[in-house]
């Protein structure tokens, strides 16, 4: 799948680097997950990403919110 939007989040974890992406609008969000940390990109930044699903997450925000989006595991990632 090939989608386009704006990183509003990234995390570096020790096995991967994952974006967290806000397509279509904003409550729309996905998060890409980099297993091999080949791209290198950063907060506010809009990019175009060729991934293939994993899946729904579910995730707790920083005051305990419960957030749910689909997972993609990243193919290629270019900025816009």
């Amino acid at each position: 799948m090939t989608y386009t939007g704006k990183i509003i989040a990234r995390v570096d974890d020790k096995d991967f680097r994952g974006y967290m992406i806000s397509i279509f609008d904003d409550k729309s969000y996905v998060c890409v997950l980099d297993y091999n940390k080949e791209f290198d990109f950063k907060e506010g930044q809009t990019v175009t990403f060729w991934a293939y699903g994993l899946g729904r997450v579910e995730s707790k925000g920083l005051f305990g919110k419960e957030r749910s989006c689909i997972a993609f595991k990243a193919k290629y990632m270019e900025d816009v």
